[in-house]
């Protein structure tokens, strides 16, 4: 009788559904860290929205999906694959152009050399509208109010430069300023704005650059923020006056680069010069010829 009684209690608590912690209040303008284990749902608040996220899958790969919730408006879901006992960052921000509220939800894939995958949902005049901006190595997200606006932008590494002019470890790409419009993430680099950002980078990668040896994957990165500044050509002087000089380099010996965007086709080339000033132009820093 006692087992069959314990058998009963044990069927009644499988059968019922997986009991949420109380809602957690997220912090203004800051990125919560969030870890869950399979089946988990966990809860949170910041004014009137509520998010649940839940997990589901194993260590090898596991789904993380927040729901988000806010009066009037048709509830939306982001999702990322992480692997682990999952982690990840979530805050809500002024990130949008439209000055509304975005829900920024990463997700850590893990392996080599990453990275935080990074989805948004934004409110607009027509409901939410979500995106996926991208990933950032590493276990953060950096997200500031660079120009002071109430707007906050997020600060991510170019990582096309990585391997392209040395080994990864070697590489100091530049940094993009990514912002929102309307829920659609893009590049805002090339605003005129930025330019002291730009300027403290320049300033920065050109004495890494210039160590004996010369580092070219950290001069690729020189390069890259000066042309958000017009002053890439002169720099490009320095460093290739070097090199012909016959100064120690630290950096491949063959460039394998991109002809397009996408990088859908590649070419060879031996030469530093040629090499960052195809690239520069196949990712937008510089004009196409």
């Amino acid at each position: 009788l006692f087992m069959l009684r314990l058998a009963i209690v044990v069927a009644i608590a499988l059968a019922l559904p997986v009991q949420a912690a109380e809602p957690v209040t997220l912090p203004e303008h800051e990125l919560l860290d969030w870890s869950g284990s399979d089946g988990e749902v966990q809860m949170f608040t910041s004014g009137d929205l509520s998010m649940t996220l839940t997990m589901s899958g194993d260590d090898s790969e596991r789904l993380a999906t927040l729901s988000i919730e806010a009066p009037g408006q048709t509830p939306v879901e982001v999702s990322g694959l992480g692997s682990g006992g999952g982690f990840g960052l979530l805050g809500v921000y002024p990130f949008d152009d439209n000055g509304l509220r975005s829900v920024i939800f990463a997700v850590y894939s893990g392996g080599a050399h990453c990275c935080m995958q990074i989805v948004s949902a934004t409110e607009t005049a027509g409901g939410w509208v979500t995106d996926s901006i991208g990933s950032v190595d590493g276990d953060s997200v950096p997200l500031d109010d660079l120009d002071g606006d109430g707007i906050f932008e997020m600060v991510l590494f170019d990582g096309r430069f990585a391997y392209t002019f040395d080994a990864y470890a070697m590489s100091y790409p530049p940094q993009q300023v990514f912002k929102s419009k309307d829920g659609v993430s893009y590049d805002a680099s090339a605003e005129p704005r930025w330019r002291s950002f730009f300027e403290a980078q320049v300033e920065e990668r050109r004495a890494d650059c210039s160590m004996a040896p010369w580092s070219l994957g950290v001069c690729g990165g020189l390069l890259g923020a000066a042309a958000r500044l017009g002053t890439y050509e002169q720099e490009l002087a320095v460093i290739t006056a070097a090199i012909a000089e016959g100064q120690e380099v630290s950096g491949w010996e063959d460039f394998t680069v991109c002809t397009d965007a996408e990088c859908t086709a590649t070419e060879e080339t031996r030469d530093f010069g040629e090499a960052i000033d195809r690239s520069l132009r196949a990712w937008g820093y510089l004009a196409a010829r």
